[in-house]
């Protein structure tokens, strides 16, 4: 099987993504990854403000749940407002429910994290869907880790990424794929789990940047360190343990 040059680096940030979600008490907000997958310098959150467009409609129905592709529409809409060319870089969700207690491992979440991109404007938007209804938003600038702007050559991984008519795997897709894997290993089904996706770009061992929307599964990361990676597009199953 081949593997990226980055995999392990990704493996690693979704890891500790994960332990955030995982940990977190209720559905609270989880931050957006800043970490991509690739040889670009990643963005960092920079004077952070509320973004502009749609806001907040209110309070999430108590134990409403949803697939990251449901909620989508939701969140894309907003996005478009905020900037007619911001593409989705990031969807964070797992299965903590409302006052510490769990979802099923089925690929649903009562909250989800999107982060979106603009490379005209420069900058990220983190947008929270709960319940089906539309949460916070957080602009952000692209900037390297020292706070810098971004070279044109760090720009161009971000430019011409899959867009949202490319991503046709749900999350209870990929969980469902990832759970069969995980109780064949361990033969127990699993009670602790992340969703994360990536959309962004990547340098192959070939050293060619080629696009990448993926779904990386993980749980438990201490009782079962496991770790699904499958094609957002595809389904077809890419790395696993």
């Amino acid at each position: 099987m081949r593997m990226e040059t980055t995999l392990p680096r990704l493996r690693a940030a979704c890891l500790l993504m994960g332990l955030a979600l995982l940990c977190a008490c209720g559905p609270k907000a989880t931050p957006a990854p800043t970490a991509t997958p690739s040889a670009a310098v990643p963005p960092t959150r920079r004077a952070t403000t509320p973004a502009t467009g749609v806001q907040p409609t209110g309070s999430a129905p108590s134990g409403s749940v949803g697939s990251a592709l449901e909620w989508y529409p939701l969140v894309d809409k907003a996005a478009k407002e905020w900037q007619p060319d911001a593409v989705v870089n990031a969807v964070i969700g797992g299965n903590i429910a409302a006052g510490g207690g769990s979802l099923p491992c089925d690929g649903k979440a009562e909250r989800w994290n999107y982060t979106f991109v603009s490379v005209s404007a420069q900058k990220q938007l983190q947008i929270a869907a709960q319940g089906g209804v539309l949460g916070p938003q957080t602009e952000s600038a692209l900037t390297t880790p020292d706070g810098k702007a971004l070279s044109e050559k760090d720009l161009e991984l971000y430019k011409d990424t899959y867009t949202a008519s490319d991503w046709k795997v749900d999350s209870t897709q990929a969980a469902t794929a990832a759970n069969a894997l995980f109780t064949a290993k361990y033969t127990v089904k699993p009670k602790t789990i992340s969703y994360v996706l990536f959309n962004n770009k990547t340098v192959d061992m070939s050293g060619k940047t080629v696009n990448w929307m993926r779904w990386i599964i993980s749980y438990d990361p201490e009782k079962y360190p496991f770790q699904v990676t499958l094609d957002a597009r595809t389904g077809e199953v890419k790395a696993q343990p």
